[in-house]
């Protein structure tokens, strides 16, 4: 499962796509790679909306997609071992003037809030545990963890910022 989810995330599979995407983007059915990489996570993480356990081959198959979909966002720091090490580097070239590290972390950060909303409702332990662990994973990966204290930190003179009211 862990191979066929690196084959299907490779950075050289998905720059393919973007390219081909964008030398034909005036036909109607176009399957663009954000597309694909939603596709491919609403099936990796259909237990987050239907708030079922998740089993040990799942569990493994959602840490294998965010290995992967980390990889793509940052070539330059891949998880892993070596193997992931050498498929980060060759996938780095692919990525680099593309969209495609854009897509990802957009991803990412959905499927990080799709979490943290999951999280409260889960009763299933190892469900939770999980969930809690690749949770930190992506916040340590976007940071996304902290957000700031006001929207408006700065005042200009008669405006006052949300906080302040």
């Amino acid at each position: 499962m862990e191979g066929v989810m690196t084959a299907l995330l490779g950075g050289d599979r998905i720059s393919r796509m973007d390219f081909i995407a964008d030398r034909y983007e005036d036909m109607e059915y176009l399957y663009r790679p954000e597309e694909f990489i939603d596709d491919i996570s609403g099936l990796v993480w259909k237990e987050l909306d239907l708030n079922y356990s998740i089993n040990s081959y799942r569990r493994s198959l959602q840490k294998a997609y965010i290995t992967n979909m980390l990889t793509l966002y940052r070539p330059s720091e891949p998880k892993g071992g070596f193997v992931e090490f050498l498929l980060a580097k060759m996938s780095e070239g692919y990525t680099l003037n593309t969209d495609i590290r854009a897509i990802a972390l957009s991803n990412l950060i959905t499927l990080q809030n799709k979490i943290k909303r999951s999280i409260p409702i889960t009763n299933d332990r190892m469900t939770k545990a999980h969930l809690q662990y690749v949770l930190r994973e992506l916040e340590e990966a976007t940071g996304e963890n902290e957000y700031p204290e006001k929207v408006f930190p700065l005042q200009m003179e008669g405006i006052k910022a949300f906080d302040d009211e």
